[in-house]
């Protein structure tokens, strides 16, 4: 549902993956999206006419739900060789010892996009998965004492690339607070 206030407590985990309006939002537990395989069918897309507060404890956590390893815009370089590429989006992907990382898309000032998988050798040597998308737009206050994360995956398979990390897109009236945002790529095999 939508409108009014929304809390979620400290023991609660909501997957939102709908684009939603509410007045307050109070985050105690934790704030996902499902994660995506080759197509960018999940984010987090929230508006806000009110305060959004992220409290000790709290997270808004998109890691690794962006796409899969070898898929994205800025998916590594996949091949049978050792060291493949890692997935990009704001920025390049690292190179592989072998293969290049994914090349740069999306926006700087408005990002919305998936963050990129990183390059395979094959599925069952998967590089690892890229970052899901947050989009808030908050009329009001933010308070992040607790967390905000986008964060790619380390590569899972034993010669691949890691995930790109990604998408926090934060618009806000007054931003205050002594927590963290984070959005960085996974590691790749060296």
């Amino acid at each position: 549902s939508e409108g009014g206030d929304l809390a979620i407590s400290s023991t609660s985990k909501l997957i939102a993956n709908t684009a939603r309006s509410f007045n307050n939002l109070t985050i105690d537990g934790i704030l996902t999206h499902s994660g995506n395989g080759t197509i960018k069918e999940y984010y987090l897309d929230y508006s806000l006419s009110g305060d959004l507060t992220v409290n000790v404890g709290g997270e808004i956590n998109v890691n690794h739900k962006g796409y899969q390893y070898s898929a994205g815009l800025g998916a590594g370089g996949s091949g049978l060789t050792s060291g493949n590429g890692g997935g990009a989006y704001g920025g390049e992907g690292g190179d592989g010892p072998n293969l290049l990382g994914g090349g740069v898309y999306g926006s700087t000032t408005e990002p919305t996009d998936l963050g990129s998988g990183g390059g395979s050798y094959t599925s069952g040597d998967p590089g690892g998965s890229g970052v899901g998308a947050i989009k808030l737009a908050v009329t009001g206050t933010t308070t992040i004492n607790g967390g905000i994360s986008a964060s790619g995956q380390n590569y899972v398979g034993a010669i691949s690339g890691g995930g790109s990390g990604g998408s926090i897109g934060l618009a806000t009236n007054v931003l205050t607070g002594t927590g963290t945002m984070t959005a960085i790529g996974g590691l790749g095999y060296t």
